[in-house]
């Protein structure tokens, strides 16, 4: 059986130590202890740690043990409240009620430029899967110049952009998420992947996703980039060096498709037909419009 020591601030240190490591599972152990014993404290707050304990049971999807965390934070704490809303909004959307989250989310008032945030957030990610794709890039045109740019919002509004077909207004956002943040990933494989299915830029969106891929090596993601880019540029065997890597790594269709590609253009016909049929037992029903002319047009080579 573990024994923990009875200082909350060394198993404080010990958490995020653990965490910092990815040992999630002990890590949550260790913040459950110090909670338990900094509750003996009269000084002590807890909201911001119930938040943060909700937060690491909804990330392993154990839905009743984040509800138990949050109806504990205080409603009179109003900061902290309202980032249980979120967060319970959050695990509505979990459960497949998009539209219970997007009502919870609407009635909230935000007293705060995080709150503000929050909101945005949420609504235009809710609207989103919801596939109120315009209304969605509404929200985030009127309430993005209304707060702190984060990278975060900046990267939401580059995608649901470029999802709506406003590619110059993606384009902004995604370099002004990368100036705001250039040691994070997402922007520069988003831009970089935008590029090259267009195919323009392909010596530049190389660039951007090396660097996505340098920021994260184990990205599936980032490889795909990678490597779409290199056949962008005529290089196909590095192409199918990362594309190779990347499917090996996370078998999704659109990365099986460029791979196909490859496997055409270098002759290799029978296998490009086996992923072929792959890919296309894995696509959501119905595929993106985009999704289904480049399906439609690989069968044409095949």
């Amino acid at each position: 059986m573990k024994t923990y020591p009875d200082e909350p601030s060394i198993l404080f240190l010990f958490a995020n130590t653990s965490m910092q490591l990815g040992h999630r599972a002990e890590g949550e152990a260790y913040f459950e202890r110090y909670h338990a014993l900094a509750l003996r404290r009269k000084e002590y707050k807890p909201g911001d740690m119930l938040l943060v304990l909700a937060r690491l049971c909804r990330e392993r999807d154990d839905i009743a043990a984040s509800r138990k965390w949050l109806d504990q934070v205080d409603p009179n704490d109003q900061k902290t409240y309202f980032a249980a809303q979120i967060q319970r909004s959050m695990l509505l959307a979990k459960e497949k009620n998009v539209t219970g989250a997007l009502a919870l989310v609407d009635s909230l008032e935000p007293r705060t430029p995080d709150d503000l945030l929050q909101v945005i957030l949420s609504k235009a990610d809710y609207l989103r899967q919801l596939g109120r794709l315009e209304e969605a890039y509404e929200v985030l045109a009127a309430g993005t110049p209304r707060v702190a740019p984060e990278a975060e919002l900046l990267n939401l509004y580059a995608s649901v952009a470029n999802e709506t077909g406003r590619f110059d207004v993606a384009e902004s956002a995604a370099q002004l998420a990368i100036a705001r943040a250039p040691g994070e990933y997402t922007a520069y494989n988003n831009l970089a992947s935008w590029y090259v299915e267009r195919n323009v830029k392909p010596a530049y969106a190389l660039q951007l996703a090396s660097k996505a891929l340098e920021i994260k090596p184990d990205s599936p993601y980032a490889m795909d980039t990678v490597g779409y880019a290199q056949y962008r540029l005529g290089n196909l065997e590095a192409a199918e060096t990362q594309l190779r890597r990347a499917y090996a790594q996370l078998q999704h269709p659109e990365i099986a498709l460029h791979l196909v590609e490859v496997l055409l253009q270098k002759g290799e016909r029978d296998e490009a037909r086996q992923l072929m049929r792959e890919a296309s037992a894995k696509l959501d029903s119905p595929p993106s419009e985009p999704l289904r002319k480049k399906i439609e047009g690989l069968q044409l080579r095949l």
